[in-house]
Parts: C-alpha cells; structure tokens; sequence
C-alpha cells in the first residue's frame, strides 16, 4: 500500500532539500499462552518546507484491529487527533508544528494576542486533561522549589479540541549541541541537572509501580525474542537475576521523575537551562530515571547515530565516558555515591526497553541491537556480583 500511494511514490522528488522523516509503529498485544495480537499500525512521512503556505506536509497510513480499517490520511487528518483539521483549517493562522506523533499528539509553537511566543499541543481526548494538569502540578512545584532549571507553565485548555497552550522556553536543544570536545562538560551538566529534578518535592503526582517494572521487562523481553528467538536464554538468564534482587531494589523512597528524561527534553539558553514535556512523571525510583537516560544516548545524541562524525555503537568509548560524565554529574550533586545494585537493575530494563522500541519503530539497527545486549551482558554480571558473600560490601561506586 506505501509502495502504490502515488503521493508517497512521488515524495522523494517533490520534498528534495527538505527536512524530511519517517515515523512508523507497531502496536501488538500479547496473546495468553503465547503469540501476539496485531493491534494497530502507522507509517507515517513527514516533510517541513518553509517557503510553502503551509510549512508541514505529512501522510500516514494508519491501521487498527478495532475497526479492521486500514485508510489513509492526509495531514491534518489523524483518526484520534480528530479536531486538528478544522484547526488547520484555510483560514487558520500560520503555526510551525514541532512534532507530529500521528494518533498520539502534535506540538506546534504559535503567537499569542500580544504576540508572544507559545507552545500548543494536541493530545489524545483521554489524555489531554491528565497532561495539562500534571504540567500545573510541575510548573507550581518548581517555581516555589527553585531548582535551577525552568519548566513551561500552562496558559490555556481548549477542551473542545483537545488542545492546550503552554509557555514557550528559550533555547538549543542540547541534544544537538552534544559533540566530541564538550560532551564530557554537557552530560555531567545533565547528570547535576537530572539530580536537582529529583530533589523537587512534587506530592501530587501518581506513585508508579515497581512490580510493574518487571512485568514491562518481561514484555519486552517476550516481544524481542518474537523477532529474535536467539536471545530467549539470555533473557531467561537475566529475567531470573532481576527477580532474585527485586527486593533489594524495588521498594525504596518515590522521588519527583520525569519519566522520560532525554537530552532531547533540554533547551540551553544563556538565562539559564529548561526541561520540557512531563507528560510521563511520577513519583518513582530515581534510578529508573537515570537509566533511562543512560539507555537513550545512543538514540538521542546524534553524535553517536551513524555519519554523525561519533563513535559506532559498537565501539562505544565516547558512549561510555558520557556515562560515566552523567553519573558523576549526578553523584556530585547529590553529594552521595551512586547505588550500584540499583542502577544495574535498572540499566538491564531500560536498555530491553529500548531494544524493544527499535523494533515497535521500525528502527531496528543490528550493531546498535549488539550494543544494547552487550550491556544487557555487562550489567546481569555487576548484579552477579552481589550474589556473592562479598556482594554486600560493593553495593556503591564513585
């Protein structure tokens, strides 16, 4: 159906030059006792013209087992995001869209009455209210905690289009600005940074789960060895260390975290740095946390994506300073060692979550899926570690 579209036939040719990219999932649902259920689908080809009326074009091909419909649509129709066409509509006034993610959300920045700059965003009908309220609940929590960081504060809901306005943040998004002579100086920035998040005391925020955590590594798991059937004994293997320590690990005090804290989701700006989007935070494990941000280097930073000019995934000595630079970053100002129990726990389920992710996204690369297990390997051994009678002494490095 991709390959007979004649819009996505012809999409190479018609949008040369232009920032051009390709976002595609795959949803499915595990079956008991085995298999999966295809639930829902979307490739989705997006390019950005400034010169053109309207400056962003995309078309999605958009699957889903409810309906049993697979149909295409061109931006700004979505099948969830139904209220962005008349949003869109002729007489619409002219707004740079950020981020398009089709059934999910789409972020664009606009100008206010006075003319400021702000930020919009289309969500989901059942999602809408909950991320607009969890952005008041942060916004008011930091401006009286102070932490050295700003976050958008919201301005406005539009509940009839399932969009709200929030404040735009100035500033270069540090992901791109990451590169081989600071990259040392920026990542342990972030590790202070991700501390200085955690210390904020947020009450109002759902307390995630840690038994869930194990469950979502187990789906994880299940969903990579559906593709790759080699690794079932390695995850059994690692799958059984994570349970033999779960107690030591889960369970511990629930602190403010993003839940999705990327290099990504920073802006630097000679005022001051600002971290974005907090649809996803809780109260939970600080570790989880950082291992998340750990797991997303290599998938976040170009300086480590391919003809980026940085190391290979596979190679991995700038990787791993970055690492290391977050970590003592972080280990500085919280003014503590890092918990090594912990952090390898959590390491071993981020990295399955990511190597999960590549294939739900379509972006499966085998030397940074080699890169991910050899860290799967390297991490289940530190958690070996403390299966010894020494274990218990080595529970914190610097």
């Amino acid at each position: 159906m991709i390959a007979a579209h004649p819009r996505a036939g012809a999409w190479a040719a018609a949008h040369a030059g232009q920032p051009t990219t390709v976002h595609a999932e795959i949803k499915a649902l595990p079956v008991p006792g085995g298999g999966w259920h295809f639930d829902r689908f979307y490739w989705s080809l997006q390019s950005w013209d400034a010169a053109a009326s309207q400056p962003f074009d995309a078309i999605t091909l958009s699957y889903a087992a409810k309906t049993g419909q697979t149909e295409w649509y061109a931006f700004p129709q979505d099948s969830y995001l139904t209220t962005m066409a008349e949003f869109f509509g002729a007489e619409a006034a002219p707004v740079e869209v950020l981020r398009y993610v089709p059934l999910r959300r789409l972020t664009f920045r606009a100008r206010g009455s006075g003319g400021e700059p702000l930020i919009g965003k289309f969500k989901r009908r059942s999602r809408f209210r909950e991320a607009y309220g969890l952005l008041g609940v942060v916004a008011d929590a930091v401006a009286e905690a102070v932490p050295g960081f700003a976050v958008s504060r919201p301005l406005a809901i539009d509940e009839a289009r399932c969009l709200y306005y929030q404040s735009a943040l100035a500033g270069t998004n540090l992901a791109d600005a990451v590169d081989r002579e600071n990259c040392d100086d920026l990542l342990a920035a972030v590790g202070a940074l991700h501390r200085s998040l955690h210390e904020v005391p947020v009450a109002a925020l759902p307390v995630a789960d840690g038994a869930a955590l194990l469950d979502g590594v187990r789906r994880d798991m299940a969903w990579i060895t559906y593709f790759e059937p080699q690794h079932a004994a390695l995850f059994d293997h690692v799958l059984a260390l994570l349970q033999r320590h779960a107690g030591a690990v889960l369970g511990g005090p629930a602190v403010f975290c993003h839940g999705d804290f990327v290099c990504s989701q920073i802006l630097m700006a000679d005022e001051g740095w600002s971290v974005t989007d907090f649809d996803l935070c809780h109260r939970g494990d600080p570790y989880r946390d950082m291992a998340i941000l750990l797991a997303s280097l290599p998938y976040d930073l170009p300086l480590f994506q391919a003809g980026a000019g940085g190391d290979s995934p596979a190679d991995g000595s700038l990787l791993e300073r970055a690492a290391a630079a977050y970590l003592r970053g972080y280990a500085e100002q919280a003014g503590a060692q890092i918990d090594a129990l912990r952090l390898a726990w959590h390491r071993i389920g981020a990295e399955i979550y990511y190597l999960a992710l590549m294939l739900k996204k379509d972006r499966f690369a085998r030397p940074l899926a080699d890169h991910r297990l050899d860290l799967v390997r390297a991490q289940a051994r530190r958690l070996e570690v403390f299966d010894t009678p020494t274990g218990a002494d080595r529970v914190r490095v610097g």
